[in-house]
């Protein structure tokens, strides 16, 4: 603490004070209680840093010692007495109980200036993989593989293959081993209620068989002209890693990736290639495995000229007037067709029963123009039919 003095005096009609300079006043007091605490979390696991923190109510702060209790005996852990302690990426072996003291001499010998402190460290092992020896199946093999690990509480244990989950146990089986089975696959063990308490094993299956070709490699290529350069690919998968050649002498470019292997080349398309087009043969010593490529050369189609929206509605409008033309003169020929139709019925009915086409009034008959040929037939009233005669008008001319 600080002090200062101050001093109060009268001088005729007022009264003034003056202080002196301040200053401090330290209390020496001895300890009388020790605290021995963790400043760091208190839930710990392997691969936490741990602070102890040792303090003290004395005037002014002893120094502090730190123990560990190893079997009956206190090992003291070199510090530089300041009252903190730090363990550094601790592990499971750390666990036990800590001791910290504070060096107070002046403080009465009946009191207990010593504290004791647990701490216990989560962990879990290693994960062990078992059939350990060996990680090479033949190709339709069953697998079976079991993960296990000690933790300081009950573990989950699950297997997965990339971020695909494929076993929620620590026993993983893999029946009729394909190519695809292959793989890393990881099994992972966790503590859910330690936070950041897991860990992890990979184990690699390799696959061993004749090679094979994917399924979705592309066989056919196009180019527009003779001597244009085009681009193969044959990928094939097998263990041993295939040897893949070509039907062409050219240098491939080749890319493995464990169990599959990449062949890439270049070639320009001549007349021979066309005719006898082009092969791969990926091969290893348990068999091998051919894809043939179709190459054909297609020109490039002229596209037809652009035109506008408004010659496109034109084109449109004048198609519009041909249709219906169209439908209007076959139209006028079948009216045509059935007008003849009528007529030739009505033709037909008239030549064979004379119809009149109208009424006519009766009139005299009209005397007939006679010329000295001409037969007149006369029936004269009040005569018998029987009385009429023929009357021959006599020639004029005689010869």
């Amino acid at each position: 603490s600080t002090f200062y003095c101050q001093v109060l005096f009268k001088i005729p009609g007022s009264e003034s004070t003056l202080d002196s300079n301040p200053f401090p006043i330290t209390l020496h007091y001895h300890t009388e209680q020790v605290t021995f605490d963790l400043t760091s979390d208190k839930v710990v696991k392997e691969g936490d840093n741990v602070t102890f923190q040792c303090l003290s109510d004395g005037q002014p702060q002893p120094d502090y010692l730190f123990f560990r209790l190893e079997g009956a005996e206190m090992v003291e852990i070199p510090t530089d007495g300041k009252g903190t302690l730090v363990l550094w990426n601790v592990t499971k072996s750390q666990s036990g109980t800590y001791q910290c003291e504070a060096l107070d001499f002046d403080s009465p010998s009946d009191l207990q200036l010593k504290r004791n402190l647990s701490i216990f460290i989560n962990y879990i092992d290693p994960l062990t993989i078992s059939p350990s020896e060996g990680n090479v199946f033949p190709l339709g093999a069953d697998v079976h593989l079991e993960c296990s690990t000690r933790a300081s509480e009950t573990p989950q244990i699950t297997w997965r293959k990339g971020k695909v989950p494929v076993s929620p146990s620590g026993i993983l089986t893999l029946r009729n081993l394909t190519y695809v089975s292959g793989g890393r696959y990881v099994c992972e063990a966790v503590v859910p209620s330690i936070k950041g308490l897991r860990t992890t094993e990979s184990f690699s299956i390799i696959v061993e068989g004749k090679p094979t070709m994917g399924v979705e490699m592309v066989n056919r290529a196009t180019v527009s002209k003779e001597g244009e350069r085009v681009t193969l690919t044959c990928v094939s998968t097998g263990y041993p890693p295939p040897l893949i050649r070509w039907s062409i002498d050219t240098r491939p470019t080749v890319t493995v990736r464990e169990s599959e292997v990449s062949s890439t080349l270049s070639v320009p398309v001549t007349f021979r290639i066309l005719r006898s087009g082009v092969s791969c043969n990926s091969s290893n010593k348990h068999g091998w495995a051919q894809r043939s490529f179709r190459l054909a050369i297609v020109p490039p189609t002229t596209p037809p000229p652009k035109t506008s929206d408004v010659d496109s509605v034109n084109e449109k409008d004048s198609r519009q007037p041909q249709g219906g033309s169209g439908g209007a003169i076959i139209a006028v020929m079948v009216c045509v067709l059935l007008l003849l139709l009528v007529v030739g019925c009505l033709y037909l009915l008239h030549k064979r029963e004379r119809l009149p086409c109208g009424k006519t009034d009766k009139k005299e008959p009209a005397q007939p123009q006679v010329t000295s040929d001409s037969i007149v037939v006369e029936m004269k009233s009040g005569q018998n039919p029987e009385t009429s005669g023929l009357l021959k008008r006599p020639s004029t001319n005689q010869s």
